[in-house]
């Protein structure tokens, strides 16, 4: 069988004029170049040894093998640099690097795309929290990682994107999709990508590496999770969390049961969205066994509890540092007042009360900042609006961060302002058309059948134009206008709409005839078989 499907892998690619298929697996024990004519197929685990530099040119796909049948001894295939080696991974915007299952989605193996095949795996030689300074990597045995060098270099991954991995190889031992386990900050990592992976998106173990421009899509398990001390910074980071998926942080320290062990975890993440449906039942950020860190600008939209916190040590847990006074303080856990949290099934805060001296009396912010996300059927993405309201929660009492050479000043929260996406044309949101554009607040689903443009006034009182054109007749053309928590507030339907222009009028009142509250609103055009979406605001 693992032959069969082998062949016909070969014969496909070749088919499309691929002009060689490369299988990768075993030690690489000398410098190497992988180049986007080729593709590169992972047959089985691959390390690259210490001294040597493997170099993966932008626009290379590498393709994992699958097996029904993962275990200890037939391990996933995933590609694993060693200490001292290094990655030098640099795609662009137009030619990212991608990682991803040998199984198209039409596959009748492909299932819900996560655990198809293995990850990476990089580790380095920064410090952690653990008696003698190393530990072995999860998902792997005998890779050592830790050590006492911060600014370790590992190389470089910039525009990667890792899908389909997170194979289980036994129980408690996954590989996550980027696993940076004692790298430091010597390497960079900034606009990469993990989407459909089995186990965590990116697992920090130790080390000091730092993260910008990071997303985690629709993972099993936690989207970006810190150990054993982990002591990085991060920036423009998003989390988009499937139904199924668990927490956007899960943030550990202790060690050997130790929960003041040091370095004690302290990640200082600034600038990231978490956004997952008011129907998801897990928290959005949970920090427990002793960890510290500091958590500013974010924005929290839908999830059972905002952040939780237990296990604490003795570190300090506070929401009254500036940025200049955290900077002095390593053993405190510092989350901002001004963390926007909105569509909460229960608490903006749990377990504060039991783990810490004293009520936990913490400040945020409840107001939505206008972000846009629906589920399919799966509660996998079926659209998405990362980017926040031109005004309101997002650009209001936006905290300062370190001034350093790693992070930005910004006038707003969240992982994007109102005028910018940096996932748009490489992101696994952006290929599969989930991501409403940020020139005009719309996207099309099939642009040459129905095209978008958009309602005027916006924002609007008392009423408001929503003007698209058809590509052709349809029987039934319809509206519907949703709230932000994905209700809907107002229905419309027209009968056999001829291909042209055509304008629809909406007066902000509900089915029932009553206005609606003030407020952003999602608008759906739907045909038969096409839809396009936008956003609306309604001011009483």
């Amino acid at each position: 069988m693992k032959i069969k499907m082998l062949t016909i892998f070969l014969f496909l690619l070749l088919s499309f004029g691929i002009s060689d298929v490369i299988t990768v697996g075993g030690d690489i024990d000398s410098d190497v170049t992988w180049n986007s004519d080729n593709t590169y197929y992972l047959n089985s685990q691959a390390f690259v040894k210490d001294g040597v530099t493997l170099t993966i040119e932008a626009g290379t796909e590498i393709f994992g093998r699958y097996d029904a049948n993962y275990s200890a001894d037939n391990p996933a295939p995933c590609l694993v640099v060693e200490q001292g080696g290094k990655i030098m991974a640099e795609g662009t915007a137009a030619a990212p690097i991608t990682f991803k299952s040998e199984l198209e989605s039409t596959d009748a193996n492909y299932g819900n795309g996560r655990g198809l095949w293995g990850g990476l795996i990089i580790n380095g030689y920064a410090p952690i929290a653990n008696e003698g300074g190393t530990a072995n990597v999860e998902g792997l045995t005998g890779v050592p990682y830790g050590g006492t060098d911060p600014d370790d270099n590992s190389g470089v991954l910039r525009y990667v994107r890792v899908w389909n991995g997170g194979s289980s190889i036994a129980p408690d031992n996954e590989i996550n999709g980027i696993t940076l386990a004692g790298v430091g900050r010597g390497t960079v990592v900034e606009y990469c990508e993990v989407a459909l992976n089995l186990d965590d998106g990116f697992e920090m173990f130790g080390g000091t590496v730092d993260l910008k421009y990071c997303s985690a899509v629709s993972v099993g398990d936690d989207a970006f999770d810190t150990d054993a001390g982990y002591q990085g910074r991060g920036q423009f980071l998003l989390v988009v969390r499937a139904d199924d998926s668990d927490k956007g942080h899960e943030m550990d320290s202790k060690t050997n049961g130790d929960l003041d062990s040091q370095p004690r975890s302290h990640p200082h993440f600034a600038n990231v969205t978490v956004i997952s449906s008011v129907a998801h039942g897990e928290d959005a950020l949970r920090l427990r066994e002793g960890t510290g860190g500091d958590f500013r600008n974010y924005i929290i939209h839908g999830a059972n509890d905002g952040v939780r916190n237990d296990d604490n040590g003795s570190e300090l847990v506070t929401q009254n540092l500036t940025a200049a006074q955290a900077h002095g303080h390593p053993d405190y856990l510092y989350i901002s007042g001004s963390i926007v949290m909105n569509g909460l099934a229960d608490a903006p805060w749990d377990d504060f009360d039991e783990e810490t001296d004293g009520d936990w009396t913490g400040t945020y912010v409840s107001e939505s900042a206008g972000l846009a996300y629906t589920v399919d059927a799966n509660g996998l993405p079926a659209t998405l609006d990362v980017t926040p309201s031109a005004s309101g929660s997002a650009y209001e009492g936006v905290d300062e961060v370190i001034e350093d050479d790693f992070f930005v000043q910004t006038d707003f929260k969240g992982a994007f302002s109102s005028n910018e996406n940096w996932l748009e044309g490489w992101s696994y949101l952006s290929e599969a058309d989930l991501l409403l554009s940020t020139d005009n607040n719309s996207f099309t689903i099939v642009a040459d059948k129905i095209t978008l443009h958009g309602n005027y006034p916006n924002p609007f009182n008392p009423s408001t134009e929503i003007a698209f054109e058809l590509g052709k007749n349809y029987k039934t053309v319809a509206l519907t206008v949703f709230n932000m928590v994905g209700q809907s507030v107002y229905e419309a339907s027209m009968k056999d709409m001829a291909s042209g222009f055509h304008r629809i009028t909406w007066d902000g009142s509900s089915a029932e005839g009553k206005l609606v509250p003030s407020g952003l609103y999602l608008y759906h055009i739907s045909t038969e078989t096409k839809l396009v979406i936008g956003k609306m605001t309604f001011l009483k």
